[in-house]
């Protein structure tokens, strides 16, 4: 019982580890795109760099795994 226990615990311990993050870089990509905002002519308003920025992740993230279509 205790063995089970450690082994479950282990393993609860390194699969968050195995498993690669959904969006790798995020944060990276995140923060590069708000200082190429700054660079953007004629300068942005506030509400514009926000969307400017959400655009420029979007584009610069992978996309999520597709689902793959149903055969009926």
């Amino acid at each position: 019982m205790k063995a089970m226990v450690i082994g479950a615990s282990l393993a609860a311990l390194a699969l968050p580890s195995t498993t690669p993050p959904a969006l790798a870089g995020s944060d990276d990509v995140y923060f590069w795109c708000w200082k190429q905002a700054d660079y953007v002519r004629p300068v942005l308003m506030r509400g514009e760099k926000e969307a400017w920025v959400a655009n420029c992740v979007a584009d610069h993230t992978p996309p999520l795994a597709t689902r793959k279509k149903k055969r009926y």
